[in-house]
């Protein structure tokens, strides 16, 4: 079996052969990014959902698509660990970058360029981050633009996205953000962040954000600034539909295997009702069945040869529990990962009333009377653990998972499967 013929791509963030059931955020973003090139408004997107949703792989495909608009493209994972997540020190490299691409390209033959420089080197001088070189277009002791940089991020962040917005204006082309995991930030950089998005957009400057965020970052990002509601298209990712399923899997199995090569339509009914339509959970699934397709099929004979072309339910059945051990390790863990003894001891109570109701919500009320607190010592559990991006408050007094499906997965671990 050559794997490197697999169609599918099981791994978290990557970009899968078909982004099935994504046109429509894909189209938005797109239309924002072309229409502020032609100097226009165009909203910033954010893409919401749970863990598995995809959204890092939609961030990715439209970082791609608008690079080949004009953009010259700046990608930020923010770091899980809270001591490297410090905004001015994820930014100033990127923007950098964007200046280097500038001087490349001979962008720097306009005023606006030379003001965005001077903005960038005060910026990194005074939050003590970057390099503080102008490329030689001066002396850091003859600047002669007046940009002034306060210390306060929330005032100056905004003026270096402007400069930075003018300068690619003046060059013909754009600057684009790709940010994964917006929730991990913390509320002062949030908000400086959210500012000077929304000063470029004011100005219809050629910026174009997109992040990613759990479904805690509606509340997050209207918790720092009161308008981030009429800022952003929110883009809402929900499981993919049987179609959506059909296209993801039917596609690459067109695109990239042997001519002819199906799968059964009771294959793609099992797999879309048993993943809930989860887009990581189907590449994986996806993989470990056409993996013991091929091997199923690599031996010939008559059934080999009348089978040889179609997935069956029958693939996909034979590989449940080595993707059942797949989620738990590959996805779960991290999921997971960092969780106290004492917030397992409330996901597991969380896993078992999910179980009881069939539901992926229960009651904050009935959580804190089963582990013995009140709800002003569960509601703080509870914000410590949103901030981790364990679990968060779908509504007042109602709880739910980040990751989908992740109290099976706790109650598969609790009993030794």
């Amino acid at each position: 079996m050559d794997t490197r013929r697999n169609p599918f791509t099981p791994r978290r963030g990557a970009e899968p052969p078909v982004l099935a059931g994504r046109d429509e955020a894909l189209a938005s973003a797109l239309t924002a990014c072309g229409r502020l090139l032609q100097g226009r408004s165009g909203r910033p997107v954010l893409l919401i959902g749970d863990r598995g949703m995809g959204k890092t792989a939609l961030l990715r495909a439209i970082a791609r698509e608008a690079s080949m608009y004009g953009f010259v493209v700046s990608s930020i994972d923010c770091p899980k660990d809270e001591s490297e997540r410090d905004l001015a020190a994820l930014l100033a490299p990127k923007i950098r970058a964007a200046a280097t691409w500038l001087l490349l390209s001979d962008g720097f033959g306009s005023a606006e360029a030379d003001e965005f420089l001077s903005a960038l080197c005060r910026f990194e001088a005074t939050y003590g981050v970057g390099e503080g070189d102008s490329f030689d277009r001066f002396e850091p002791d003859e600047d002669p633009f007046d940009v002034v940089i306060t210390g306060s991020l929330e005032v100056d962040l905004p003026e270096l996205f402007e400069a930075l917005g003018y300068a690619f204006h003046a060059a013909g082309r754009g600057w684009f953000i790709a940010l994964d995991d917006l929730q991990l930030l913390n509320a002062e950089d949030l908000a400086a962040l959210l500012a000077a998005v929304h000063r470029v957009g004011q100005l219809e400057l050629p910026v174009m954000f997109v992040a990613t965020g759990l479904p805690q970052i509606l509340r997050m990002t209207g918790d720092a600034k009161s308008y981030a509601e009429r800022l952003f298209r929110f883009c809402k990712l929900g499981p993919l539909d049987l179609e959506a399923v059909r296209r993801a899997i039917v596609e690459p199995l067109e695109a990239f295997t042997v001519s002819g090569t199906t799968v059964t339509e009771e294959a793609l009914e099992l797999l879309a009702r048993e993943t809930r339509g989860y887009p990581f959970f189907l590449q994986m699934w996806a993989s470990a069945a056409w993996k013991a397709w091929c091997e199923r099929t690599a031996g010939g004979g008559p059934e080999a040869v009348r089978e040889a072309n179609t997935l069956t339910a029958a693939d996909f059945e034979a590989t449940r529990a080595e993707a059942l051990r797949t989620l738990d390790r590959d996805f779960y863990a991290e999921a997971l990962d960092g969780a106290t003894a004492a917030e397992m001891a409330l996901l597991e109570v969380m896993a078992e009333k999910t179980a009881e109701s069939g539901s992926e919500t229960c009651s904050a009320a009935d959580v804190a009377t089963l582990l013995g607190k009140t709800e002003g010592e569960l509601s703080r559990q509870v914000t410590r653990m949103t901030k981790k991006g364990l679990i968060y408050r779908r509504v007042p007094g109602v709880l739910a998972f980040s990751a989908p499906l992740a109290g099976a997965s706790i109650l598969w671990q609790k009993t030794g499967r």
